[in-house]
């Protein structure tokens, strides 16, 4: 047996953090190592590599679990990588490779990639490649860790898989479930195709109905439009004539209307003149009433004004007399006052000299009393300065005293404010140096930061247009990829309706069935074939083969030694008839070499493919037969013909030596194009298949692209995030710095300027409690000398006395004050006499100047009566002349007004006269525009019925200018009068058209179509159902094979397993139990089992060795039964005691003849079964190493 399985090289998968790599040179490979050492993770490296997608099976969760996460002193890979190469020198791979690699590399963003032979590939060019050399989904090549187990634990609809894999029917159940999946396409297509032909059926039949009526709506239609015609073309020429008609009238009535109007104008001036001379008389007449009223007023003024003075002279007479009285009164009142004046005066003279004698005698007291009441106030005064100019030294003394304390203090305490101001000072200006530094470095990392930021944008944009464009790329390469698959799929359909086609003996007769049919059974010696599927025939000619086959068209060609067997079992019953040709005859060519005739037309024989073999054959059918272009060209030539030569047209048309000519179209050449069809669609599936192959690399290689070029874009992002915070916290601590710095400038400058302060306040504090020291000492002796100051003024005060000479001045102070008020009380009653007595005098001077005024209004109102009454007289005289002018003008008004009242009754019928001469006028104006506008009305009416048409109109109507557009303008007829029925008939014929209602006019044309969609539509749903049908039958012939398959299978291997199972118990039996037999195709698989010494038991009793012994033998029997290229087994042996393991080592050989085995094991018997041993080790940075290590130096620690 050839070794397949060459090496296997890790890199970054699970703990082989380094590149090792494990040769297979023997039979048998044994990989030792303690726990943990990473043993398992080479077989799990296989399954992954070979394809595995479940990551249960591969003890993880993930594809990053995949690879290797790193330690304390390793850091974590960035990806995994397994490359496993096979020895193909046998070609058992389907491959033209002496070596193949199989590569799988997966990344830590999820995505993995697989190569074959360093050409990345899709997983489903390794599961094709591996499913043909029985290497895809094998759940006994790879038999993990604990996994042993599996193959009793499973159900046994499950197990049946071990089986299913061993009979290598995966194929068929792959194109089972590919035709399943057709056939559900196909039905879900019938299903649309009859969903849509269900929702077009009722809608053909209502669009028939619709374009039925419609051509009856346009035929009625057409009637009305020829009757319109004749109709609008009488009514046009009557309504010009009604318009002529019309203005003609209008142009008498204007002519009528304007004389009048000229009539009417001469009497209006005439009425207007007589007007302005009633007006002017009115004005005199007026002129004059006012004058006269004026006068009348004048008179009636002078008569009330001449009243009023009357009245007003009474009046003034009455006041003269009582002033007269009030005179008198006042002149004896101040004779009695004057005499009371006198007495009074003389009251104070005698008064005034006993005050005089009181007023000497105080004066004389008090001035001696003031002399010593000066000396008194003099020391007084004195002494209260001294007491203030003390009182103002102790209170400088107190005060300075105070201030010096106060200073002293003071100066202590700032001092202690100016050390501890210096000491804050220091550590300001320290910290305003370290801020200062950290300023400026985040001001550089700012510019640094922002430059990064920048340089990011501008990169993250060139891979957005980058993204954008792959983007686009894709999209196209799917589109074209799609159309290449949908490609290869139709033509896989068609090439597989044309196999079922051939199968089922579509196209042949009867006769030729039956023969085919008797092939198949074994009748015959071998299996026949058609004639029509022996050549390749070019489409344009393929009628015309298939007129020169004619009946052998349906030949089968076979054996000499079946001809009379062939023929017995037609004629044995109605089996038909069959043309049979044997493949032993051979008949030379016959051709038109020597027929000059015929040298101008090729020979069929040179238009078609065939196979060699078949040449004699061909030369018989086709070697006498020519291709003519044309029925003339074949009928010039007939008779040209030689015996066992014919002509053939490219239409089918056969024309013999013999005269006679066959034409006419069966459809038959069909069975010929199949050959063709068959090989146009395999070409046809190869391009799409390497197109789609082509594409699906290039989309892979895109989605790498754009994958990496979207984790650049992610990662730039996470940096511009990055950087716009950090950019952020930079801004807000520079800004934090910067105000920080102002603070702390701002604290320095203010604590220097305190310190200034400080020590300005202490030295003006020294300056002055040096001062005050030297004033206290001053001020002390000044209080001293006052204090004896004040003590001799105070005797000399006691020695003065004042109170005999007080009391002196009193009394006669006291007899002066009371004579000074007599006095003043007398003084002040004369002082009110004399007040009444020129109060008197002044009423009395003015009552004398009162009277005065009254005598002279008197005298003015006497000289202003005469006045009036001369007034009076004039105005009397005045009235009586204006009254002689009004009465003349007053007549002349009368006969004015009389004749404009007559003037103005004639100009109210002049009115009449021309209103209605204007009414007229208008009225015929409006006739005019009524006929114009019918005009009009009648234009648009049969513009809109009959489109463009040219308008003949009378000379004496302007109208449009017709189109110069000939025959494509219509023209109404001149008709004099109309039928009397016609009406009636355009009347009915609208009435039609109401009746019909509304009228889908595309419904004809919609109807066409919607016909012929449904037509085809039901085309393609016969197809559908046929193909439904063709599948149907290939679905139940891949059922028929897998069933067949998998029972040959199970047989062998349940022999197997038997002679496994007692060989590895050392007796002891088991069977394998169909649980279904009457469906072998759905049945699950059951296990019964005998252990020697021990009845039947059920498998969930049997111990962990004995069901790890019972799962061996099952694994080693489909392995006998289907060997697979290699096996790895993971310590499959565990449970096994010494005994067992002998014997599990027995049969590991004798199956190493066929199958090469990779054992991880920590048992020695197992080892030492092996040719070449691999020992894995876990080094210090947690990365498994592979070590050389020789059987006898396999310690106990790591075998135990």
């Amino acid at each position: 047996m050839a070794l397949r399985l060459k090496s296997i090289e890790l890199q970054g998968y699970k703990t082989f953090a380094n590149k090792v790599r494990f040769e297979f040179p023997a039979r048998i490979t044994a990989i030792v190592g303690p726990n943990g050492s990473g043993k398992s993770n080479i077989s799990d490296s296989i399954r992954w590599v070979l394809g595995e997608q479940s990551y249960s099976l591969l003890r993880g969760r993930k594809t990053m679990d995949m690879i290797f996460t790193g330690s304390e002193q390793k850091a974590r890979a960035g990806m995994a990588s397994v490359s496993i190469l096979f020895d193909n020198q046998d070609h058992w791979l389907p491959i033209d490779y002496e070596e193949v690699s199989i590569t799988r590399r997966a990344f830590r963003d999820g995505d993995n990639e697989y190569a074959i032979n360093g050409q990345k590939v899709r997983l489903k060019d390794i599961n094709e490649l591996l499913g043909q050399s029985g290497l895809a989904e094998r759940t006994y090549t790879v038999i993990g860790q604990g996994l042993i187990d599996n193959a009793l634990s499973l159900k046994p609809d499950d197990r049946r898989k071990f089986f299913e894999e061993a009979a290598g029917i995966g194929l068929f159940r792959s194109r089972r479930e590919e035709a399943l999946e057709r056939l559900d396409v196909t039905r879900r297509n019938m299903e649309r195709i009859g969903d849509i032909l269900g929702e077009l059926e009722p809608r053909i039949h209502s669009l028939e109905r619709q374009a039925k009526k419609a051509r009856e709506y346009e035929q009625i239609k057409q009637d009305l439009k020829s009757l319109l015609r004749e109709w609008y073309g009488y009514h046009w020429h009557k309504s010009q004539q009604l318009l002529i008609s019309a203005m003609n009238q209008h142009a008498v009535q204007e002519e009528k209307t304007n004389q009048t109007r000229l009539e009417f104008a001469e009497f209006d001036n005439h009425l207007t003149a007589l007007q302005e001379k009633v007006r002017t008389t009115r004005l005199n007449l007026s002129q004059l009433h006012n004058r006269l009223s004026d006068t009348h007023h004048q008179l009636e003024q002078s008569n009330r004004s001449s009243a009023i003075l009357a009245e007003r002279l009474t009046t003034a007479k009455n006041q003269l007399a009582e002033q007269l009285k009030e005179i008198d009164s006042t002149v004896a009142e101040l004779a009695i006052l004057e005499n009371r004046k006198k007495t009074y005066e003389n009251e104070i003279i005698e008064l005034q000299k006993s005050c005089e004698t009181a007023l000497q005698q105080k004066d004389l007291v008090e001035q001696e009393l003031q002399g010593k009441q000066s000396e008194l106030k003099r020391l007084q005064n004195e002494r209260t300065e001294r007491r203030n100019s003390l009182t103002k030294i102790e209170a400088s003394l107190i005060r300075l005293n105070a201030r010096k304390d106060e200073l002293q203090n003071q100066m202590n305490s700032l001092t202690q404010s100016i050390e501890k101001l210096k000491i804050a000072l220091e550590d300001h200006q320290s910290n305003l140096a370290s801020i200062r530094n950290e300023s400026t470095r985040y001001s550089a990392e700012f510019e640094k930061t922002e430059l990064f930021l920048k340089e990011n944008i501008q990169k993250q944009n060139q891979i957005r247009e980058t993204l954008q464009s792959l983007d686009k790329q894709r999209s196209g390469l799917l589109a074209e990829q799609n159309k290449a698959e949908v490609e290869f799929s139709r033509c896989a359909a068609q090439i597989e309706v044309i196999k079922n086609a051939d199968q089922s003996f579509a196209g042949l007769n009867q006769g030729a069935q039956f023969l085919i049919k008797v092939a198949k059974q074994g009748k015959l010696r071998q299996n026949l074939r058609s004639l029509g599927s022996l050549f390749i025939i070019p489409k344009e000619y393929e009628i015309a083969a298939a007129s020169a086959l004619g009946d052998h068209l349906d030949a089968i060609l076979m054996e000499p030694e079946d001809l009379n067997y062939a023929m017995d079992l037609l004629c044995s019953g109605e089996n038909g008839r069959a043309v049979m040709i044997s493949e032993a005859f051979h008949s030379e060519r016959h051709s038109g070499q020597n027929n000059p005739a015929l040298e101008s037309l090729p020979c069929l024989i040179d238009l078609i493919q065939f196979d060699e073999t078949l040449h004699s054959i061909a030369e018989r059918l086709f070697g006498n037969v020519y291709l003519a272009e044309s029925r003339k060209q074949a009928m010039k030539l007939q008779s040209e013909l030689q015996p066992d030569q014919m002509i053939v047209t490219l239409s089918g048309d056969t024309f013999r030596a013999n005269g006679s000519i066959i034409s006419g179209n069966e459809n038959r050449h069909l069975v010929l194009s199949r050959p063709r069809e068959k090989q146009e669609l395999q070409e046809k599936m190869a391009a799409a298949q390497e197109k789609a192959a082509q594409h699906q690399n290039a989309i892979k290689d895109l989605d790498l692209t754009i994958e990496l070029t979207r984790k650049e874009n992610q990662e730039i992002s996470v940096h511009i995030t990055e950087y716009r915070a950090a950019l952020d916290t930079i801004q807000k601590k520079m800004s934090q710095y910067s105000m920080e710095i102002q603070k702390q400038e701002q604290t320095i400058a203010f604590q220097n300027q305190r310190i200034r302060e400080y020590e300005k306040q202490i030295q003006a504090a020294c300056n002055t409690t040096t001062q005050d020291d030297s004033e206290i000492l001053k001020l002390e002796k000044e209080r001293n000398a006052l204090q004896e100051t004040i003590h001799q003024l105070t005797n000399s005060m006691h020695q003065i006395q004042l109170d005999e000479l007080q009391n002196q001045l009193h009394h006669w102070t006291l007899e002066w004050t009371v004579t000074d008020k007599s006095i003043r009380e007398t003084q002040f009653r004369i002082a009110d006499l004399n007040a009444q007595i020129q109060k008197n005098q002044q009423k009395k001077q003015l009552n004398e100047t009162k009277v005065a005024e009254i005598n002279h209004q008197i005298d003015q109102m006497i000289q202003n009566e005469i006045e009036i009454r001369k007034e009076s007289e004039e105005i009397n005289l005045l009235s009586k002349s204006i009254e002689a002018e009004i009465a003349p003008e007053e007549i002349v008004l009368a006969k004015l007004e009389e004749e404009h009242n007559t003037a103005q009754a004639e100009f109210q019928a002049f009115q009449i006269k021309l209103s209605a001469a204007e009414k007229a006028f208008a009225q015929s104006q409006i006739d005019v525009t009524r006929n114009k506008d019918q005009l009009e009305i009648l234009r648009k009416q049969i513009e809109d019925d009959f489109g463009l048409v040219a308008f003949d109109y009378f000379d004496q109507i302007q109208g449009q200018t017709p189109l110069p557009l000939g025959d494509w303008v219509d023209k109404l007829p001149i008709i004099e009068s109309l039928p009397p029925e016609m009406e009636e008939q355009i009347t009915r014929q609208k009435a039609f058209l109401y009746r019909m209602g509304s009228i889908n006019p595309e419904s004809i044309t919609e109807y066409k179509t919607v016909n012929e969609r449904y037509l085809f539509l039901k085309t393609q749903k016969n197809d559908l159902e046929k193909a439904a049908g063709d599948l149907r039958k290939v679905i139940n012939e891949l059922d028929e094979m897998m069933k067949n398959a998998f029972q040959k299978t199970f047989e062998k291997v349940q022999i197997e397993f038997a002679t496994m199972f007692t060989r590895l118990f050392n007796g002891g039996s088991a069977k394998l139990i169909l649980t279904d037999p009457d469906d072998p195709n759905q049945s699950g698989i059951d296990i019964e089992a005998k252990l020697p010494g021990h009845r039947e038991l059920e498998l969930s009793l049997l111990s962990g060795g004995e069901r790890s012994l019972t799962s061996v033998a099952l694994v080693f029997a489909l392995l006998r039964v289907n060997p697979t290229p290699f096996c790895v087994m993971d310590e499959v042996d565990a449970a096994l005691d010494e005994a067992n393991v002998g014997r599990f080592c027995e049969l590991l050989k004798e199956l190493s003849q066929e199958t090469q085995f990779i054992v991880i094991t920590h048992n020695r018997n197992t080892v030492e079964t092996a040719d070449v041993i691999y020992g894995i080790t876990m080094g210090r940075d947690s990365a498994s190493q592979s070590v050389s290590l020789r059987l006898d130096q396999v310690s106990k620690e790591i075998l135990n």
